[in-house]
């Protein structure tokens, strides 16, 4: 009767997103089938729980990117594309094929505090530094920019997921200090691959998120 309630929710919920996904030009309409082809996999790989922080995770990374860009005034961000998804997304879903809901947790963790970290980060009065070269000023968006507000914004961002993760019951609160802690060091790592690959044209952002994001599942499951 559960499972049977929970496939009725689930249902539901993707029919939401897809709606609403069109509605406010969220997401292009391959990036939409692929969210949708993660969540069902997430659903039955773990729970509606999961499929909840994951839509958690688009939820919060959306509508902060949307108020970070009203802030500066800037043109409303184009679409989101497949690649987004994948990178975003990807190392999650891994997670739960390795049969590890805490490596899953990890890398939204660092998805969120990278997306926090890189939309309120380019609200910051002071130019950002590299990041492997903190004695060099860059321009706002540069690929391997850091700033102390977009560091401050990363912690928020991996607390946000641990403490959804925490309320659907998906982890546990002995392990939520130490999951926030990887999702900042994951968005540290996006940052340094960033600098090191991205900027010099050698991979792009769907790879260095998912390269990420992964790294944090892995702290996850090494440390945890």
């Amino acid at each position: 009767m559960f499972l049977f309630l929970d496939l009725v929710a689930f249902v539901l919920l993707a029919l939401a997103f897809c709606i609403l996904s069109l509605k406010y030009k969220i997401l292009q309409p391959k990036a939409i089938i692929a969210s949708l082809i993660i969540g069902c996999a997430v659903f039955v790989l773990s729970s509606l729980g999961s499929v909840l922080l994951m839509l958690s995770f688009v939820v919060f990374g959306e509508g902060v990117t949307r108020a970070a860009r009203k802030i500066r005034k800037a043109r409303p961000h184009p679409r989101r594309a497949l690649g987004n998804v994948i990178g975003n997304g990807g190392a999650a879903l891994v997670a739960l094929f390795a049969g590890s809901e805490i490596a899953f947790v990890g890398a939204l963790s660092a998805a969120l505090a990278d997306t926090f970290s890189s939309e309120i980060g380019l609200l910051s009065k002071t130019k950002p530094r590299l990041i492997t070269k903190p004695w060099k000023k860059v321009r706002p968006g540069t690929d391997g920019g850091v700033t102390l507000l977009g560091f401050a914004a990363a912690v928020v961002g991996a607390t946000v997921i641990v403490s959804i993760a925490l309320m659907l019951r998906i982890t546990y609160m002995k392990y939520a200090w130490a999951l926030i802690m990887i999702g900042i060091i994951g968005s540290i790592i996006d940052s340094i691959i960033g600098d090191i690959f991205e900027r010099k044209g050698l991979l792009n952002n769907t790879a260095v998120n998912f390269i990420a994001s992964g790294c944090a599942g892995l702290l996850a499951i090494t440390l945890l």
